[in-house]
């Protein structure tokens, strides 16, 4: 086993070495252009491409060369079971990935952490846990890929983007997230590899695996379908929703998408007892607008892997300093740009030499959000910062109970600047907010109206004597219904609901559309991986968890789709499996698992079995089970 470890490993170490090489080189030009430490959304991407491709297409390479019929069967033709050729060959390939993907980072962080000031700590080293998990699975895809006869084996890649993509900041649910994807495609790797490299797998918890790992992509691809069967077609012929008319809109949210500010206004308040509906309109139509993302958003958290960092430092140019945020102290470190000498730190309470102490009522509780060099940002307190005098003072502080869910938002054609919490908007005179070291009141507070979601859009105009605020909410998975509130917030601290308007539905699309997401996979899709989603991100805003998972109220033709189409996929599956070389409980547990998996269900079916070569043979009887 160990001389095919030590062959393996030779094989490769050429090529491995040289992507060392060629990454060292990367991270120095790096090095000159930016701090490394620096969160880049194109450096953090770039990152994540490299990892992928590199597991991936190595998983694919070799597993391809050794699968030749001459070479596999040399090499499973050994004194030695097959799961200890697969454990030498997969342990080179983690060697060889560690060389040529994430020893070079460890050299970097290394470098940084001897021989420069960037405050380099252990959430930097346990990125490098992440990229071992990211590239490890990507591998383990390939080679899964490449060894299994199921033909939809590339689709379990579909568990590469909740690595990637987790909307979640603990470092914690991260390398969980990893290690859990990293035992899944490990196991799946291996039960793959086996003498007859054309053999379905057999053992029902194998099967449960392989077909549950399947079920977001096919679902992804069933969904896409729609563009197939209705929306291109529709498209031809003209007769598509989206090409309808702003009359033949009316009623659904869609036609929103068709107006202008002061059409959306009189629409809203037609019918209500506002009076003065035709002034208002015209101020609409002059006053200058613009929108708001007003979904919540999770906070940044300690200890947090530095590719999700949104706030390193701040640049003292006028005194020739950068202040790096630390985790391990929560402060910022003031260093030299020049030497890189620790000159002091900046908390809660300002600026302090480094000669005194920080104690924990200097430190930040959260990790602050940084703007424009210039505003630090605690959950709920918005400092002001004065780099010549060295001061940092209260600009702005929320209720209690308030979290800030953005940092300072900047409008120059509007001429206004905005903080948005959880509970409220607060709207600022730009010149009374430019003025340094003084506390700030807002000109206009506005409770949110509705409870906010990832579908909540946030418009306001500006008008002579406040501001004309329009919230929206979309369709919710088809139980919630879209909604309009329009609130007028005048400068003398008033705030009146002047109007609001439900809609039939979030655009006149059949149902069979629109609700395709449940009929798709009722259990699994809209269940399962929504409540999973839920767990990552509870500020979702979705009917997603377990209190209120039963509230979604799909019409009954909806739910008389899903049922028939799961059973449909249960029956379809009893009646191609009972044609196939099968034992009979495999035969009941496909069946049941797809009366639950529904349509995904029936796809893997089809793909994890070689149903064709035995299905049309109509008279050809099953072999032995």
């Amino acid at each position: 086993m160990f001389d095919l470890f030590k062959n393996e490993y030779k094989r490769y170490q050429k090529p491995a070495l040289v992507m060392m090489i060629v990454q060292l080189a990367i991270w120095g030009f790096i090095y000159t252009q930016k701090p490394i430490l620096a969160n880049h959304q194109l450096q953090s991407g770039l990152m994540n491409l490299f990892m992928i491709l590199s597991g991936l297409l190595f998983g694919v390479l070799q597993m391809a060369l050794h699968r030749r019929k001459n070479n596999w069967a040399y090499l499973l033709h050994r004194p030695i079971s097959p799961a200890k050729i697969h454990l030498a060959l997969i342990s080179a390939a983690a060697v060889l990935m560690l060389i040529a993907v994430v020893l070079p980072f460890l050299m970097v962080l290394m470098i940084l952490d001897l021989f420069t000031s960037d405050p380099v700590e252990l959430r930097h080293y346990l990125y490098l846990l992440h990229m071992i998990g990211l590239t490890f699975s990507c591998y383990l895809i390939g080679t899964y890929t490449v060894l299994s006869p199921n033909k939809g084996a590339l689709l379990t890649f579909g568990l590469v983007f909740l690595m990637v993509n987790g909307s979640h900041s603990s470092a914690l649910l991260t390398l969980m997230t990893d290690l859990v994807i990293t035992v899944i495609t490990f196991y799946l790797s291996k039960k793959s590899f086996k003498i007859n490299l054309s053999s379905h797998f057999k053992q029902k918890t194998t099967i449960f695996i392989a077909a549950l790992v399947l079920q977001p992509a096919l679902a992804f691809v069933i969904f896409l379908s729609q563009s197939i069967y209705y929306h291109l077609p529709m498209m031809l012929l003209d007769k598509h929703p989206d090409q309808y008319t702003q009359q033949q809109n009316l009623g659904y949210y869609s036609v929103l998408w068709h107006m202008e500010n002061h059409q959306r206004v009189k629409m809203i308040l037609e019918g209500s007892d506002y009076p003065d509906v035709a002034q208002l309109i015209e101020q609409v139509k002059l006053a200058s607008s613009d929108a708001i993302n007003g979904r919540l958003t999770l906070a940044a958290v300690r200890g947090e892997l530095f590719y999700k960092d949104r706030s390193y430092a701040l640049d003292d140019e006028a005194n020739n300093k950068q202040w790096i945020f630390s985790h391990n102290k929560m402060l910022f470190e003031g260093r030299d740009s020049n030497s890189g000498d620790l000159v002091g730190f900046l908390g809660k309470s300002g600026f302090f030499n480094a000669d005194i102490s920080p104690t924990d009522e200097d430190r930040f509780e959260v990790i602050p959000k940084l703007t424009s060099n210039q505003y630090v940002q605690s959950s709920n307190t918005l400092y002001g910062l004065d780099f010549d005098q060295q001061l940092m003072e209260v600009k702005h502080q929320l209720p209690e109970g308030e979290t800030y869910q953005s940092a300072v938002l900047f409008n120059r054609d509007t001429a206004v600047i905005i903080l948005f919490s959880d509970k409220a908007l607060y709207f600022f005179d730009p010149d009374e907010f430019s003025e340094e070291n003084i506390y700030t009141k807002a000109t206009n507070r506005v409770v949110h109206p509705i409870t906010l979601g990832n579908d909540t859009q946030i418009h306001y105009s500006k008008l002579i004597d406040g501001y004309l605020v329009e919230y929206r909410r979309s369709q919710v998975f088809g139980y919630e219904k879209p909604l309009v509130k329009l609130i007028y917030a005048k400068h003398n601290g008033q705030n009146n609901l002047i109007g609001e308007m439900s809609f039939i539905d979030y655009r006149p699309l059949p149902k069979l559309v629109t609700d395709s997401n449940f009929w798709i996979s009722p259990i699994i899709d809209s269940y399962v991986f929504s409540f999973i989603q839920g767990l990552y991100n509870p500020k979702d805003g979705r009917y997603v968890t377990l209190d209120n998972i039963g509230e979604q109220g799909y019409g009954k033709e909806t739910y008389l789709i899903a049922i028939l189409l799961a059973m449909l996929s249960a029956i379809t599956t009893f009646f191609i499996a009972s044609r196939l070389p099968m034992n009979k409980s495999t035969r009941v547990f496909w069946v049941l698992l797809n009366l639950i998996f529904s349509i995904p269900g029936l796809l893997c079916f089809l793909l994890m079995n070689p149903w064709r070569d035995y299905l049309f043979y109509r008279y050809q009887k099953p072999l032995p089970s």
